[in-house]
């Protein structure tokens, strides 16, 4: 599925899924929300993106800025992904 240049790898995937449950378990949802922002901001990867949607959907409600990377990421995936984004996205919201 994932044909973009800057593929991330599934090391990579766990330490962003990692990090981003150490700052829950950590309350610094605060540090969580700024850090999916920067990222939601680089990012160019379908990996990517549904990975951030799945390591921040169990604290969506405390992340004010995570529409922002759902709605990114849905721009990108029906440009890269036509056939295919609805589904990728499912259960995601």
């Amino acid at each position: 599925m994932n044909n973009e240049i800057n593929k991330i790898s599934d090391y990579e995937l766990d330490q962003l899924h990692n990090t981003f449950d150490w700052l829950f378990q950590l309350g610094l949802f605060s540090v969580a929300d700024d850090l999916m922002v920067h990222l939601t901001d680089v990012t160019n990867d379908t990996d990517m993106f549904l990975g951030m949607l799945t390591a921040t959907f169990p604290a969506k409600s405390k992340l004010p800025n995570r529409n922002y990377l759902y709605l990114t990421a849905k721009g990108f995936l029906k440009e890269k992904h036509p056939e295919e984004w609805e589904e990728l996205l499912k259960g995601l919201e």
